[in-house]
């Protein structure tokens, strides 16, 4: 009912516009309303059912890292509305000479 009165008052809305109130609307937003991720609750993704994606994916950052001369400063960031499911193995895979564990 929201979207049909905003595009009533201003016309047509690009997919992404359609989106962000969709998804991060603050009284109707998905990500806004206590979206619960995991193997039961109302989805899931790699990261949440086994910690092997994670631990999997240590190894390419291991070889990226290497393959960047092994930089001293070298920063991984998890982007997202979940739970860093996926950070939290990754970090606990790779060696200190890459990362220290957070």
């Amino acid at each position: 009912r929201m979207l049909v009165e905003r595009i009533r008052e201003r016309g047509p809305m690009t997919m992404a516009e359609f989106m962000r109130e969709c998804l991060t609307n603050s009284q109707h937003g998905y990500y806004t309303n206590n979206v619960e991720i995991g193997p039961f609750q109302d989805f899931t993704t790699a990261p949440t059912t086994t910690p092997m994606f994670g631990t999997l994916l240590a190894k390419w950052v291991e070889w990226a890292h290497k393959g960047l001369g092994s930089p001293r400063n070298f920063n991984l960031v998890e982007l997202g509305p979940g739970t860093g499911a996926l950070i939290r193995p990754l970090f606990k895979a790779l060696p200190d000479s890459v990362a220290d564990a957070p």
